[in-house]
């Protein structure tokens, strides 16, 4: 395993990340605003990591020791995303309220979410758009629902039914005319898309997530909330597949285990993870949150999940990650590392490079009814570009 060493700037990121802060973290953070930071960049890469509005939180007791023009871009950040986030739930309970009408099962996900239920203020975790999981059957009422409150998807209705019947895709998007209104996404199942995840995404039983799922109130509008291990499988499936690129990614899960501390059945969120095929997800997420956040978790736990035996890609992906070099397409090393066999591997990689044309149609959100070879080129592209961008950086590790 590599071992790094923090720079001042990294410790302070990885203290202001922290979703609850204690006194031991608060007197660390006051002596590292003792040295001379980079200011600038803490100011940025804060923003870039999705935790800005954290950090302004946690540094509230400390601003005095912050450079005014610092603390002013800080506290503007906090303010502006209050005021988008306020925007948000006035739509969500409108939506909502229309849902719990028609008898729909919903549970709300990700920031919207965790902004009330879990964070507790609805200004600390960014969002720019409502996510929501239902019912697959339910999808024609959803769909007529949001069509007579002016939402209406990019995607092409055909293109849409034949996702669908096939199972290629997990979420459709819909979208207002007005720019004001959030873009929402509908969610039939906790995976978005099938590729690359067709691997473990077919094992997930979802009616288990509904079956233990509890009402609550979000945005004054009655719904319901994931069980707290759901929550952390969610949250661990969807921060492998974004390889930890961010820190909100880790910040959320770190939020969920401080919130729910004793009512968290480590037991069963283990045994499910290894049911649905999630074990190495729920592993690295919760691995990597003890390790940049500093978060406290059963210790049977990590040493339960953790694979027996990590081949090649596996390897990469870990040093990678714990070297902070966090490219978005880093989660493929780790898909390899499940698929077994020299065959199976070479299929997964043909088609992810060359995914049916729904996919690509959601990709893109493609208002048409066929693809062209250039749809598929301009994909093409952007996946040699991901692939150019880690190759670039391992250049450093070369001797």
């Amino acid at each position: 395993m590599v071992k790094i060493n923090f720079s001042l700037e990294e410790q302070f990121l990885r203290y202001c990340a922290q979703s609850h802060i204690n006194d031991r973290i608060s007197l660390r953070l006051n002596d590292i605003l003792g040295h001379n930071l980079n200011w600038p960049y803490l100011l940025q890469k804060s923003m870039n990591e999705g935790i800005a509005c954290i950090a302004y939180h946690n540094l509230l007791q400390h601003k005095q020791k912050i450079p005014d023009n610092i603390w002013e871009n800080f506290k503007g950040i906090y303010y502006r995303n209050m005021t988008r986030n306020y925007g948000i739930y006035q739509e969500m309970n409108v939506i909502l309220s229309c849902f719990h009408k028609e008898t729909l099962n919903v549970i709300p996900l990700k920031g919207i979410f965790l902004a009330e239920k879990v964070y507790e203020n609805i200004a600390l975790r960014a969002m720019t758009d409502i996510d929501l999981l239902v019912n697959k059957e339910d999808l024609p009422r959803i769909d007529n629902i949001l069509e007579n409150m002016g939402y209406g998807s990019p995607i092409h209705k055909e293109l849409r039914r034949l996702a669908m019947k096939k199972s290629y895709m997990n979420s459709i998007d819909y979208f207002k005319k007005n720019e004001k209104f959030p873009t929402l996404h509908i969610h039939w199942h906790i995976v978005n898309v099938t590729l690359p995840t067709y691997i473990y995404s077919k094992n997930i039983k979802m009616d288990k997530f509904f079956e233990y799922a509890k009402p609550v109130k979000i945005a004054d509008a009655q719904t319901l909330q994931l069980a707290p291990h759901h929550l952390l499988l969610y949250l661990a499936e969807h921060a492998l597949k974004h390889s930890f690129e961010r820190l909100i990614l880790l910040s959320d899960i770190d939020a969920v285990i401080k919130k729910y501390e004793g009512q968290i059945n480590w037991p069963g969120l283990m045994e499910e993870a290894r049911e649905f095929g999630l074990d190495r997800q729920l592993y690295y997420s919760l691995y990597f949150t003890r390790y940049f956040l500093d978060t406290d978790m059963p210790d049977d736990i990590l040493s339960g999940l953790r694979p027996k035996k990590a081949a090649v890609f596996e390897r990469q992906f870990l040093n990678s990650i714990l070297n902070n070099s966090r490219n978005t397409k880093l989660c493929y090393l780790i898909y390899l590392s499940m698929i077994k066999g020299v065959i199976n591997k070479l299929r997964f990689i043909v088609r992810t490079l060359f995914p049916p044309a729904c996919i690509l149609a959601l990709t893109f959100n493609l208002n048409k009814p066929k693809i062209t070879v250039k749809d598929y080129f301009i994909y093409m592209r952007k996946q040699f570009f991901y692939i150019k961008n880690y190759l670039m950086s391992l250049r450093p590790n070369v001797k």
